[in-house]
């Protein structure tokens, strides 16, 4: 939506800027530069006055947002601060609890970059375009997820686990490996051998080893069942480890057997005898109690009826009501019912789509462009800091030294440059897929299994709450602004 700054629906010209880079490589480079030169200019061409200025930088070693969170608090504090300028949409939120977050206040937003303006009293129609817009940036900070696993899946598949090795084991910084830690490694092994006897209960062993004077953690010296838990199921001890969803055998040091590794789960299985669910329940696990917020379970009467009820956990609770599973059904159904998309806004957030994709094209191009500048400048100065080094204008020590560094940075920036010619975008894709499952909710909620409907009634829904027979929803965001006859949706059960 074109924006009209010169129309804008608050009287108060103090504003905020936020601006925000998700790798080293663009901190390093001209975005931050660049967003907050044009966040400026824009705020003295409209007569803006900022108050202040907030910059996050994000990269795979240091995750989270301090400034986003400093700048929440701000605008608590400073209600006059009503205008936030930020350069496009995927520069402000990295999921839906940002948008929420920000809702809270009464602001108005300026994607400068994108040419909209967004505040309270937007349509429904552009607060629908722009909740298109915070999926697709969601989905970018994802596929910025997806470039950091890649690496670590690379590293993995060497035999080399990404992270912290667990207890026992330390990395070397000389190697780059893992080794088995001389201190902790045999009280390990003495903890698998112990277990493995049958004698001890999680518990008592964590006692006992606290007696025996293994101090766990200056802050926490004994050591908790759960923590001991973990590591007894840890195959990590016998050369195997588990990243993003699959097992790499370890190049590293065996702390213990595979004999004695499979006489402890041995022992787990006859400690813990886990007990069998009877029956799977269509709806638990999406409701709760709209009075006292305790989980809304369910019970099979003479091997048939499935009712729901308030589990009264929380204390006293007037819902004593009971529904069937039938009942619940059929209010889910027009739940999902009432998600429908306009035939007249199709057109338009496909435009949109196509056009926000080309924007995260051009930029993607100019972070390569970006990256290819830098590995040649580090490439002309390794040639000419060889030539200072043969002339003897420069000592082989800070040669040495130098040219390591700029080798190993040389080296990062191919891989990000690889992984960035190598991936292709794909930030239409969510937003086609939302407009798809919304068109075919109904479809797919007819035909669907019970476990297949619990899972798009929490695509769809952000929480779900029973009072007095009836369901009552908050639809997640875009989805709420599709709604057809939203006093519909949670229609009383008949008489």
């Amino acid at each position: 939506m074109p924006m009209r700054p010169e129309k804008s629906l608050s009287s108060s010209s103090h504003a905020a800027l936020y601006a925000r880079v998700s790798s080293r490589e663009q901190a390093d480079g001209y975005s931050i530069d660049a967003q907050l030169k044009l966040l400026r200019a824009f705020a003295h061409e409209h007569g803006f006055s900022v108050e202040r200025e907030f910059v996050d930088v994000e990269t795979a070693k240091h995750s989270g947002r301090p400034q986003f969170g400093e700048m929440l608090a701000y605008l608590k504090k400073h209600r006059t601060v009503v205008h936030l300028l930020v350069e496009k949409t995927d520069r402000l939120y990295r999921n839906f609890k940002d948008y929420v977050a920000l809702d809270e206040f009464e602001l108005e937003i300026h994607l400068v970059k994108e040419g909209t303006r967004l505040s309270h009293q937007s349509t429904s129609h552009e607060k629908f375009i722009h909740g298109i817009k915070v999926l697709m940036a969601k989905n970018y900070i994802d596929n910025l997820r997806e470039e950091v696993t890649k690496g670590m899946l690379e590293k993995a598949s060497k035999g080399l686990p990404p992270g912290r090795p667990p207890l026992g084991y330390r990395n070397n910084k000389e190697t780059r490996g893992i080794d088995v830690d001389p201190v902790i490694g045999p009280w390990v092994k003495r903890i698998f051998e112990w277990y493995a006897s049958g004698v001890y209960s999680l518990e008592r062993l964590c006692h006992h080893l606290f007696q025996e004077g293994f101090i766990f953690q200056s802050s926490k010296p004994k050591m908790a069942p759960t923590t001991l838990e973990k590591v007894l199921k840890n195959p990590f001890y016998v050369g195997r480890f588990h990243f993003a969803g699959q097992t790499f055998v370890g190049k590293y040091p065996r702390l213990i057997g595979e004999g004695l590794f499979k006489a402890v789960q041995a022992a787990f299985r006859a400690h813990h005898r886990p007990k069998q669910q009877k029956h799977t329940f269509a709806f638990t696990g999406l409701l709760t109690c709209a009075e006292c917020g305790c989980a809304i379970t369910a019970e099979k009467k003479k091997g048939k009826y499935v009712y729901y009820h308030c589990t009264h956990r929380h204390g006293p609770c007037s819902q004593k009501a009971v529904v069937r599973e039938e009942e619940l059904d059929r209010q889910f159904q027009a739940v999902v019912e009432a998600v429908q998309v306009g035939t007249e806004w199709v057109g338009e957030v496909e435009g949109e789509l196509r056009r926000s994709t080309a924007e995260d094209e051009q930029f993607q191009q100019e972070m390569r462009q970006g990256l290819i500048r830098r590995i040649e400048a580090l490439e002309h100065r390794l040639d000419k800091g060889l030539e200072a080094c043969l002339d003897g204008t420069l000592a082989d020590a800070v040669w040495k030294k130098k040219s390591g560094e700029w080798r190993e940075e040389m080296e990062r920036l191919r891989e990000s440059l690889h992984q960035k010619q190598s991936t292709p975008q794909q930030n239409e894709k969510p937003g086609h897929d939302l407009l798809k499952l919304a068109r075919k909710a109904t479809g797919l909620y007819r035909r669907q299994s019970p476990v297949q409907k619990k899972s798009l009634l929490r695509i769809l829904c952000a929480s779900s709450t029973l009072r007095d027979g009836r369901i009552q929803v908050i639809y997640r965001q875009p989805f709420d602004l599709m709604i057809v006859n939203p006093s519909d949706t949670t229609t009383p059960p008949p008489n």
